[in-house]
């Protein structure tokens, strides 16, 4: 399980920024079960890279065409679209 491209994956699919507590939702009920704190450090280690940012309390992608770039371009994101 690759949490970045999940939660890179959820909010490039939504249609406006989500709450910390709705991106847990959403890994949920895909079977993932990751804790808030786990999932606040993520997304803060993915605003380091400029792929999502920050609008209090909400988080959303920087941009559709730049995560895609990100996961054609990362080795990590290739491994894990073959689970």
């Amino acid at each position: 399980m690759n949490k970045n491209l999940d939660i890179l994956s959820i909010l490039n699919a939504s249609s406006r920024p989500l709450l910390v507590i709705d991106i847990r939702h959403k890994l949920f009920i895909q079977g993932k079960h990751i804790p808030n704190f786990a999932i606040v450090a993520e997304l803060r280690r993915l605003m380091k890279e400029g792929l999502v940012t920050f609008e209090k309390p909400r988080w959303q992608s920087s941009n559709g065409k730049v995560i895609e770039s990100a996961i054609n371009n990362d080795p990590r994101y290739s491994l894990s679209l073959h689970l």
